[in-house]
């Protein structure tokens, strides 16, 4: 059984470059668990397991967790038990369906008020790190780019004659992202008056720099800077994700289509947009004619930006 669990970790889950190794960890985690509870309770292969020894043995983990943490940590269990019968053609190993996610009813994401991102988004300091830092926060909005993205950016990423960003998103997903005339200006003053003065601006491919090494910030360092400017210029609550609901809502409020923001903010499928940030509708028909019916291009990426402005500057 340990075998199969460092064979599943070590090879099937070796992250790629450049990927995030957290569901690594924690699926070790989570299996580790499972391993110690087989050893206790005489469980020696993986056909000798059920559904009730699954529960019993992630107790420790889902006891008075949210119900998004109970789901991602029996979802592990169902990636392995998956890759049990497809990789290992293991032969009487439970089905990974037998194991049921706990229902959970998604809030919707709330953005925050215009006032409070004027507040963040007005930059006065004139250093080098505070140019940084308020260029972190335009992209955070005008974008609509997750801190992750923000941190991968590369210098070859950046198109200032066409407006354009290309981005590394989620696995797998990557996608060109338009610029807002003052995300161009605030770019146009960190390469300028803010990159070059770094210790290894000459030496780092990435975007952005710190002081302490060459392969650029960390997602963690995105979200502290972020954090950072909002608690110094007064408004509590603001992180990358609620900046990047910000724009959305914003945009649709400024009268811009849910097509427009969807190609934007880079989602899937348009009722993700539909049911995140535009006003509840009827039934799923009613929102198919509204999509429909958008008067606005969803090629036009530069739509939304116009009517996030529209709210934000009125």
């Amino acid at each position: 059984m340990k075998d199969a669990v460092e064979r599943y970790l070590t090879i099937h889950l070796a992250p790629a470059p450049e990927r995030d190794s957290t569901w690594q960890r924690a699926s070790r985690t989570t299996l580790a668990h499972l391993l110690m509870y087989g050893q206790a309770h005489g469980l020696t292969t993986w056909q000798d397991w059920r559904p009730m020894h699954i529960r019993a043995a992630l107790q420790p983990l889902l006891i008075g967790r949210s119900v998004a943490t109970q789901c991602k940590r029996l979802s592990q269990v169902r990636a392995f038990l998956t890759y049990l019968q497809a990789d290992e053609e293991l032969t009487g190993v439970m089905n990974p369906t037998a194991i049921r996610l706990p229902t959970r009813t998604k809030a919707r994401p709330r953005g925050r008020p215009t006032g409070d991102v004027q507040k963040l988004l007005a930059c006065s300091e004139r250093d080098k790190q505070s140019i940084r830092d308020h260029l972190v926060c335009c992209l955070a909005y005008w974008t609509a780019l997750r801190r992750e993205e923000i941190a991968r950016l590369r210098l070859g990423d950046i198109d200032l004659v066409d407006g354009l960003i290309y981005v590394r998103g989620k696995p797998n997903k990557e996608d060109y992202v338009g610029m807002a005339g003052s995300v161009r200006e605030a770019l146009h003053d960190y390469l300028t008056n803010s990159r070059p003065f770094y210790k290894w601006a000459k030496r780092s491919k990435y975007l952005f720099l710190s002081i302490q090494s060459y392969d650029g910030l960390t997602p963690t360092a995105v979200y502290q800077i972020i954090t950072r400017e909002a608690k110094r210029r007064g408004v509590e609550g603001i992180h990358p994700h609620a900046l990047r609901h910000s724009y959305a809502q914003h945009a649709i409020q400024g009268g811009a289509a849910v097509q427009a923001v969807q190609v934007h903010v880079r989602h899937e499928w348009v009722n993700t947009t539909q049911g995140y940030y535009a006003p509840a509708l009827p039934d799923s028909n009613t929102a198919r004619q509204v999509t429909e019916k958008a008067v606005l291009d969803w090629q036009d990426r530069t739509a939304a930006h116009e009517a996030a402005k529209v709210v934000l500057h009125d």
